[in-house]
């Protein structure tokens, strides 16, 4: 189903991942891809290699049914994949440029997994655009010859990165949401409204009470929900054991 939705056909648009394989080891998508980058006259102005890297934590984090014949490779087999496509990329397709798309993250609870952990492991990579752990990384983040760049989460910056093609010097930048409409244009109307109609909506909802405690129920992620046994854990599976019990009566199985 993953390979039907996004196929070329359902597509427009190339979809890429170096560490998602099958269980015959084999890529389930494009690893990566190189094209030249043209001005206005068709001009060819340098080669450009996208690669596409997608968090191992996916395959314990998801549901398990859906991750059948499905591996997304980590530590060392992943820097190979991504050390054997930029080879590729740079002897065969003269990239001039590598930036790779990553959802890895840079939280230590993603220790071997992080996009750090990939610009150390692997060289070749001119810039990591990173996503996640919804860090803000204002100005870049330099490891070894390779920039990390992140913007957050939920839209709130427009990231930038500026590269001298005489010195080859990287800069990055974020430019935050109220920045972008004081300095560059209002957003369009249309969609604003669109926005305001769909948040008066759920705040409507929101507003209201639809349930009460009369306990605190414990919702930290760490220490909490993500590490310990927590009364909103307890809470959470008894409700789902409790849905799936009258789902069961409802259909008299």
């Amino acid at each position: 189903q993953l390979k039907a939705n996004l196929s070329n056909a359902a597509a427009d648009f190339l979809v890429t991942c170096v560490n998602l394989v099958d269980d015959k080891g084999d890529p389930i998508f494009a690893p990566g891809a190189t094209a030249p980058v043209t001005d206005a006259d068709g001009n060819t102005l340098f080669n450009l290699t996208v690669m596409g890297v997608a968090t191992p934590e996916t395959q314990t984090k998801a549901n398990p049914a859906l991750m059948k014949g499905l591996t997304f490779l980590s530590g060392q087999k992943l820097y190979d994949a991504a050390n054997a496509k930029i080879k590729v990329a740079r002897e065969e397709g003269n990239a001039d440029i590598v930036i790779a798309l990553t959802h890895l993250g840079v939280d230590d609870e993603s220790t071997g997994r992080r996009s750090t952990d990939l610009a150390e492991a692997v060289d070749g990579i001119d810039l990591i655009v990173d996503g996640h752990s919804h860090t803000v990384i204002d100005g870049g983040q330099m490891v070894g010859d390779t920039m990390i760049v992140s913007t957050g989460s939920y839209l709130a910056n427009v990231g930038t990165v500026v590269v001298d093609k005489a010195t080859g010097e990287e800069t990055a930048k974020l430019i935050s949401a109220a920045d972008y409409a004081a300095n560059y244009g209002t957003y369009d109307e249309k969609l604003a409204k669109m926005v305001a109609a769909d948040q008066a909506e759920v705040d409507g909802y929101y507003s209201q009470v639809f349930a009460t405690t009369k306990v605190d129920l414990n919702g930290q992620k760490d220490p909490g929900v993500r590490t310990e046994e927590t009364n909103l854990g307890d809470f959470t599976a008894d409700a789902y054991l409790y849905a799936g019990r009258e789902y069961v009566k409802e259909q008299g199985l």
